[in-house]
């Protein structure tokens, strides 16, 4: 697995951010072995995203374009990941 320069993984939160909203259901990112989802919601303006750990549990969910750039959105997963919970409490709970 090729890691990525720092510059070619911000350009992919960058696109997710910027896109969230017209992305279909189901679509992904990969991210330091954690998955980001969107998943379907009731609303059609959503961009709500599971976030699933290295083991495919559903451990957050984040909704894309609440974050304030970006970098923000990417540091914040950066921290979840960084925590490596195996469940919903364990990543709320921190």
């Amino acid at each position: 697995m090729q890691v990525g320069t720092h510059d070619d993984q911000l350009e992919k939160f960058e696109t997710l951010y910027n896109y969230a909203l017209n992305r279909p259901c189901g679509h992904t990112v990969e991210y330091r072995g954690y998955t980001l989802e969107k998943v379907d919601w009731s609303h059609p303006e959503h961009d709500e995203y599971n976030v699933r750990n290295r083991d495919g549990t559903v451990v957050e969910s984040y909704t894309i374009t609440a974050f304030d750039s970006p970098q923000d959105l990417k540091q914040r997963l950066d921290q979840l990941i960084n925590q490596n919970p195996s469940s919903v409490r364990e990543a709320v709970e921190g």
